[in-house]
């Protein structure tokens, strides 16, 4: 996960490196492919706690796809999954289509997953939401 992370950091001396330009002659590309890139990391985010978030307005992100969401498209991406990040509700599929062709290529990088889901449980009320709307999400 760390080394696509940084392959699709944008860092032009990637591609100074020999397996990164054997690994584009392999796929018979002559460029890294752009790519937004959003990282969730379980023990970082706290299910019981919103992230404070200056480009909200005072606003906060509570929930795994809100993160994803703003990360991938700041305000904008966010705007798509406000209301269902503020109920703690996973959004559907057609959400999370709108947000994906307003981003295009992307990659989520996921890490402790099984962490943040273990701090849900079958606690209720929570701001991340529910184990039930976390795992239709995932």
């Amino acid at each position: 996960m760390l080394a696509l992370y940084h392959l699709l950091s944008g860092n032009k001396q990637l591609l100074k490196l020999e397996p990164i330009k054997n690994l584009l002659d392999e796929i018979d590309l002559n460029k890294i492919p752009k790519a937004s890139c959003a990282v969730l990391v379980g023990t970082y985010l706290d299910p019981t706690r919103g992230q404070p978030k200056d480009e909200l307005g005072g606003g906060e992100i509570r929930t795994l796809w809100g993160e994803m969401a703003f990360q991938l498209a700041g305000v904008k991406g966010y705007r798509l999954v406000d209301e269902a990040d503020s109920r703690g509700s996973a959004p559907g599929g057609r959400t999370l289509d709108s947000l994906f062709e307003m981003v295009g290529p992307c990659v989520i990088i996921i890490d402790e997953l099984v962490a943040y889901i273990r701090n849900i449980g079958r606690s209720r009320g929570l701001l991340g939401g529910t184990f039930d709307s976390n795992m239709t999400f995932i």
